[in-house]
């Protein structure tokens, strides 16, 4: 771009910056119109009146119920020692020696794969896979 063209955008730009400014000089030279005053707000007054009533005494506390469960404890305590490593275990050396056999006792507890197992199966299960 050319010095003389940049000289012209500046030109322009303080022109209209100047038009800008006397216009805003002569609106505000000019005297406000009175404003007029509304009437009360009706919500403004009822919440006011909400604000300077005293809030209500409670008289009754009432003490939350919370109900703690009782600690559960295994029935059997075989159950407790036994883990799904040893019945993982127990499965993997049954399979490779008597897939059927496996399968089959899975399926009498209800389960296609070893971790659908109950905890609480684990002995029984292995009584049986290992009989």
């Amino acid at each position: 771009m050319s010095l003389e063209t940049e000289l012209a955008k500046n030109t322009a730009a303080v022109a209209a910056m100047t038009e800008a400014l006397i216009t805003l000089r002569i609106i505000l030279e000019t005297p406000a119109a009175p404003v007029a005053v509304a009437e009360p707000d009706v919500y403004q007054m009822a919440a006011k009146k909400i604000m300077d009533e005293p809030l209500p005494v409670i008289k009754e506390v009432v003490e939350p119920v919370v109900e703690v469960p009782k600690p559960t404890t295994p029935t059997d305590v075989g159950t407790a020692t036994i883990s799904y490593a040893e019945v993982a275990a127990a499965i993997v050396s049954t399979f490779k020696a008597d897939r059927n056999k496996t399968v089959a006792t899975l399926a009498q507890f209800g389960a296609k794969k070893g971790p659908e197992l109950k905890p609480e199966d684990y002995a029984a299960f292995l009584s049986v896979l290992t009989s």
